[in-house]
């Protein structure tokens, strides 16, 4: 698990979900980093529910399985008020275009 201590919004996330499917994780380790959980599962130190991200750096000797009805966690896109440039512009359009915000955001 993620540092529970530190308020993480994953760990929270996964104990939500637990909850929901009616148990409490058992956790031995927790960690602050992604790679640090999959070096401990690939110590042989448990399992480790984690981001789908853990794909783009896969692990010697460790499988990932998705899992059905993951919680999703909500992302923001956060910038300088200030900020003009024409890159942050294009990038605000494209995001808007493909529906990443809400009606009448951006």
């Amino acid at each position: 698990m993620y540092g529970a201590a530190l308020g993480s919004v994953l760990n929270d996330a996964v104990v939500r979900s637990c909850l929901a499917s009616g148990y409490y994780p058992n956790c031995a380790y927790e960690v602050t980093e992604t790679s640090a959980a999959l070096a401990l599962v690939a110590a042989g130190l448990g399992v480790a529910v984690l981001p789908d991200s853990v794909r783009s750096a896969p692990s010697e000797g460790v499988l990932c399985k998705d899992m059905e009805d993951a919680v999703s966690i909500p992302l923001v896109l956060a910038w300088r008020a200030d900020d003009e440039s024409p890159l942050l512009r294009n990038l605000l359009k494209v995001l808007e275009q493909n529906d990443m915000f809400p009606e009448g955001v951006a």
